[in-house]
C-alpha cells in the first residue's frame, strides 16, 4: 500500500509534456497571471512601421531580440489599454498582406520556460513555433482554440475602453499562455500569419523559471486548457470541462512524508528478507 501510494503521488507530480497552451479563464483579461514574469509592450516603438532588432530585457541575465515586427496604433483589432494609453496602446501584427511582415522571430540569449500574449482579433490562421536550439518543441496554431472559444460570446469583441470597445464582435480576444513542460527550454519563438488576415497581439510576457518552481505558483496550470503539442504532433485536445493539470512539486511536509514512506517501505522489505533468511 505504501509503495502504491508513493508511486501514485510521484506520477501526479512528475507527469510532463512538451508545450501546453491555455487561455485566461476570465474574458477581458489582457495581462498574464503568472508570477515573477516580465511583460513587454510596444509602447516605445513608432507605429505604422516595421521595427527591427528590438531588444527586450527579461531579467538580469536574460534578453530577447525581435528580428522585425509591424507595429500598429490601437484600433478595433488590437492594442491593450495601459496607464499611458487608456484607450489602447500600440500592438504587433504579422500578416502576408501587402506592406506587412508575415513572420516575426524572437530569439533569447538563454532559455525561457513561459511565454504569454494578449491575442486580439483572433482567427484560425495564427501560428507559433517554439524551438529549443534547432529542435522544434511545438508547432502550434489557433485553429482549435478558435473553435473551442466560439461558444463563449464573452470573449468576442474588443474589451479595451474607449472608442474601440465592443468593436470587431465577430472575433475572439483572450490572453494566451504557453508553458514549456518538457524542461528543454525555449530559445526562440516564431509568430506567423500566412493569410491576408492578421496575427494581432500585445503584452508579450516571459519567465525563465518553469511553472511550479516559484512559491507563488498555483498547484495547477493557470487558465483554461486548450491543447498539448509535442513537435508537430497534437498529444491532447482539451475542453473547458477538462480537469486541471497538476504541476507543483511536493510541499516540504509532503516531501518529508514521502521520504518517511520510502524509508518505511525499504525497512519493511529488509526486515522481511532478514526473517526469511533466518527462518
Amino acid at each position: 500500500m505504501w509503495v502504491l501510494g508513493l508511486v501514485s503521488l510521484l506520477s501526479i507530480v512528475s507527469a510532463r509534456a512538451d508545450m501546453i497552451m491555455t487561455y485566461a479563464a476570465s474574458a477581458g483579461v489582457t495581462t498574464s497571471s503568472v508570477a515573477n514574469s516580465t511583460m513587454y509592450t510596444f509602447d516605445s516603438l513608432p507605429t505604422s512601421k516595421i521595427a527591427s532588432n528590438v531588444s527586450i530585457a527579461i531579467d538580469s541575465s536574460t534578453t530577447g531580440t525581435i528580428n522585425h515586427v509591424d507595429i500598429l496604433p490601437a484600433d478595433k483589432y488590437g492594442g491593450a489599454a495601459d496607464a499611458a494609453h487608456t484607450n489602447g496602446s500600440p500592438y504587433a501584427v504579422q500578416s502576408n498582406s501587402s506592406g506587412k511582415t508575415e513572420t516575426t522571430t524572437l530569439t533569447f540569449n538563454q532559455p525561457i520556460d513561459y511565454f504569454g500574449l494578449w491575442w486580439s482579433a483572433g482567427d484560425a490562421g495564427n501560428h507559433l513555433l517554439f524551438y529549443s536550439g534547432t529542435n522544434l518543441l511545438a508547432a502550434m496554431d489557433t485553429a482549435y482554440l478558435t473553435s473551442e472559444i466560439s461558444s463563449n460570446t464573452a470573449y468576442f469583441g474588443n474589451p479595451t475602453p474607449g472608442p474601440n470597445h465592443g468593436l470587431d464582435s465577430n472575433e475572439p480576444f483572450a490572453f494566451l499562455n504557453f508553458f514549456d513542460m518538457g524542461a528543454q527550454g525555449i530559445t526562440s519563438i516564431v509568430l506567423s500569419n500566412p493569410a491576408s488576415s492578421g496575427f494581432e497581439s500585445d503584452n508579450w510576457t516571459f519567465r525563465t523559471a518553469a511553472y511550479g518552481s516559484n512559491p507563488f505558483d498555483g498547484p495547477t496550470l493557470p487558465g483554461v486548457l486548450v491543447e498539448d503539442v509535442s513537435g508537430t504532433k497534437i498529444v491532447a485536445k482539451y475542453t473547458s470541462e477538462s480537469p486541471p493539470i497538476v504541476v507543483s512539486t511536493p510541499e516540504p511536509s509532503l516531501a518529508i512524508f514521502l521520504g518517511i514512506g520510502t524509508v518505511v517501505c525499504v525497512g519493511y522489505a529488509w526486515r522481511c528478507r532478514v526473517k526469511r533468511n533466518t527462518a
